[in-house]
Formats: structure tokens, sequence, C-alpha cells
């Protein structure tokens, strides 16, 4: 996205409806979803500090919302607005069914461990979830049932894409990618090495089980 730096115009609504959307007051995020420098993002809340008190006040109202991951079922998480939206979305573009609830149970996952209502999730939040279970990808370590870095990467990725418009550059600079395994061979089997197979078919009955 191209930035517009300081010629570009901030004003109250813009902002605070860029808080909303990224579930944050993070410059990084919001200079992205404002297609802005982060320095001009910066300046306009030290120049407006009112309006930033605004934003922080928004960000803890999400944060506010109740979400009971203990008792909340599958069936219940579908049905949030924010989940509803997504699928709708994927539907459109003409994800696969099975796809979808891959995706949207993965997802479900994802919260319930967090304690984090979908309406609440952001980057500064679930990119330590990917790094952390990359890292036990990578080294063969046993992670959370439901977590693998396999089942959770590109449901977070489609998430934050489609329903809160970041780029997938951002995406990818927070670990959250969307490139092959290792390897160069144009065939699935020369993709990835002899042992990440192996790691996939131990989460395969869990992603399969989960759909």
């Amino acid at each position: 996205m191209a930035k517009r730096g300081r010629k570009a115009r901030i004003t109250e609504k813009i902002y605070l409806d860029a808080v909303r959307k990224g579930r944050t007051t993070d410059n990084k995020i919001l200079s992205e979803l404002l297609g802005l420098d982060r320095s001009t993002v910066l300046r306009y809340k030290q120049n407006n500090p009112r309006v930033y008190e605004k934003g922080l006040e928004i960000v803890n109202g999400f944060k506010s919302v109740k979400f009971d991951p203990e008792n909340i079922t599958y069936e219940m998480f579908k049905i949030i607005p924010v989940i509803e939206e997504w699928i709708e979305i994927q539907v459109t573009r003409r994800v696969g069914e099975i796809a979808i609830k891959g995706r949207v149970r993965s997802l479900y996952n994802v919260c319930r461990y967090l304690k984090v209502h979908p309406d609440n999730l952001n980057l500064n939040i679930v990119s330590k979830l990917v790094v952390d279970s990359r890292r036990a990808f990578d080294n063969n370590i046993e992670w959370h049932r439901g977590l693998t870095y396999l089942t959770i990467r590109k449901p977070l990725r489609s998430f934050f894409q489609l329903v809160r418009g970041i780029s997938g550059e951002l995406l990818t600079s927070k670990g959250i990618d969307a490139g092959r395994s290792r390897g160069t061979g144009s065939h699935s089997k020369q993709r990835v090495t002899k042992l990440e197979r192996e790691k996939f078919m131990i989460v395969l009955p869990e992603v399969t089980k989960s759909i």
C-alpha cells in the first residue's frame, strides 16, 4: 500500500475507525490500515492526546467483552457476527466448504486457548503464538493440541486479511506467512523434508477430526 506521508490528513473519525478495525493503537498496524508512515500516525497521536485517549478507551472496551472459553461451543462460535462475516467472505471467494470449516475450527481453538473473543484478536496477541508454534514445529517439540503451526498459520492469515484488511506483507513480518514449506521441488512431496512430512502426518488426524 502506498504511503502518503506528511501530505495526508488524519481526522478524528479516520483515526478512531482504524483503531476499531485493528483493535489496537499500535503505530505499525494503524499506519498499515491508514496507508501512512508510522511517523505520521505517531505525530497525530502526540498532537491530539484527547483523540488518542478515546482510542485507548475503545481498545479497553473491546478487552472487556465477555468471552467464556470454557463453555463456548464450536456451534456458538460460528454464529459470532465477525465469524459469520469471515465465513461469508470466504464463500463469496469460492473457498471450499471443508477448507472453511477447518479454518473456523482452528480460529476457535486459538480463541479458546488465548481466552480472547475473536472481535479482540490483534496481531500483537496472535503473533507470539504463531512464532512459538513455529519454533516447536521446527524443533520437533510437542505442542498444544489444535494449535500446531501447520494448523493455525493460514487460518489466522485468512482472518486478518479478509476481515481486518491487514496486508500480507505486515502479516508475514509478524511470522504469519503464506509461503510453502521449505524445499524447491514442484511436486508436493518435494516441497517438504522427510521430517516435515512426518510432522504433518502426526497433526493430520487432528486437523481432519476437527473438520
